[in-house]
Order: structure tokens, then sequence, then C-alpha cells
């Protein structure tokens, strides 16, 4: 969850590369990836980000891009509606529905 959310925000990512932290993150791209348990690589890599201001804001551009390409809740949502229509459980969206506008008049006042 840390990795997502810093991922929405664009801050540069120093990260394990363990479960599935790799298969979304590219190391050298969005992210700077650290062999699991190793401390001394842990403790190069964020010494590297805090030393280049240049690569802490290319991996933060990047994992910003990444974040509105593949997990925004747009995304999400658009995914999960696709697989919805597939399996049959969520209607098909009608392009061509009308829906009321209910308007207030601020002309008419309440009275006490």
């Amino acid at each position: 969850m840390a990795v997502l959310e810093a991922l929405q925000v664009g801050a540069p990512i120093v990260a394990s590369a363990v479960d599935g932290i790799p298969e979304d993150l590219t190391d050298g791209s969005e992210a700077l990836l650290v062999p699991p348990g190793d401390q001394c690589a842990l403790a190069s890599a964020i010494a590297q980000l805090l030393g280049n201001p240049l690569l802490r804001a290319r991996l933060g551009a990047r994992a910003r891009e990444l974040y509105e390409r593949r997990f925004s809740a747009q995304v999400t949502a658009a995914a999960l509606a696709s697989l919805y229509t597939e399996f049959g459980l969520f209607p098909a969206p009608v392009s061509n529905t009308v829906w009321p506008v209910v308007r207030h008049s601020p002309s008419r006042s309440i009275s006490r």
C-alpha cells in the first residue's frame, strides 16, 4: 500500500524487490529496487536519491505517470466495469440514456 501511495503523489521510491513489487516497478525507471535484506544496497540507494535531485524528480515523475496509467481510480473502475460486463454481472452502458435534471430555484424563499 505504501508503494501505491508513493506512486500516487509522485514520490521517488526505494523498495526491496519482494513479492509483486518488481512486477509493477522497474528498477531505475519508477523506483530504485534493492535486494531483500541487503542493508548496504538500501543505504546506497537512499544516499543516491538524497544526493541527486534530478534522479528524484525523474523517478517521481515516472512514478506518477505509472500511477495514472495503471492504478488510478478511473482506470481501476473501467477495468472492473469491463470485467463485470464480460461476466454478465453489470449491464452494458447505454449511451443514449437521458437523465432528468432537477433544478433548484433560488428565487423561491422558504418562510418560517
